[in-house]
């Protein structure tokens, strides 16, 4: 997502600003953000840590690029400086970039995850080197597959170590003959916050909460 701020006549660390990009984050860099933001604020007021994570958003994801093609990052810092048609102009791409973003994939077999695996189909396919994530695979036999993930309290991280932890990931076109046994960690991270959230709510309760079989 960008926005043409020209006319706005701001200018960041000497150079005037032209355009603003917000990168995506993946599930990974989003939970390091809201760690950051809970073990740094001081006050641990709701709205406190809400800020720090909306400054960490915005310093992550925003791109400026210069008149002269130059690419800047936006300080954390200096997000409590912008000026006001700025800082409203950054928080409204990123809440609009929240609503486009926000498309999750879908549960195609669903197993108990025990005798039967849960197939998680994501949004859009994961490009890597050779081939391209399709879809995930959850299964946990013993206790043993699946404790550290009941031992994590944060939803999202505890997101993190079932995939790591209790999947394979399918995919399509990997000529290497080496297929992955486990997700691993580089996949994990980087998949979308949709899918993570999607997975949190629909993958995550059958191993957390399982059904008497």
């Amino acid at each position: 997502m960008e926005q043409n701020i020209e006319k706005l006549g701001w200018s960041y660390e000497g150079k005037p600003i032209k355009e603003i990009k917000l990168a995506p984050l993946g599930l990974g860099k989003y939970i390091e953000v809201l760690t950051k933001a809970s073990t740094s604020t001081k006050n641990r007021t709701e709205a406190a840590v809400n800020k720090q994570i909306n400054r960490n958003l915005l310093a992550e994801q925003v791109q400026l690029i210069a008149v002269d093609g130059t690419e800047l990052r936006l300080k954390n810092a200096d997000v409590a400086k912008l000026p006001l048609a700025i800082g409203v102009t950054l928080q409204n791409l990123l809440n609009e970039a929240d609503l486009e973003n926000g498309e999750a994939g879908t549960v195609t077999l669903s197993g108990d995850g025990v005798s039967q695996r849960v197939t998680y189909q994501l949004a859009k396919p994961m490009k890597l080197e050779n081939g391209a994530v399709e879809a995930l695979e959850f299964q946990a036999q013993t206790y043993g597959e699946i404790e550290n993930v009941i031992a994590e309290p944060q939803t999202l991280k505890r997101v993190l170590l079932l995939i790591t932890e209790c999947s394979i990931p399918i995919i399509t076109g990997d000529d290497s003959g080496k297929p992955l046994l486990r997700t691993p960690s580089y996949i994990a991270e980087n998949l979308s916050l949709a899918d993570g959230l999607a997975i949190a709510q629909e993958v995550a309760p059958r191993f957390l909460s399982p059904q008497e079989i």
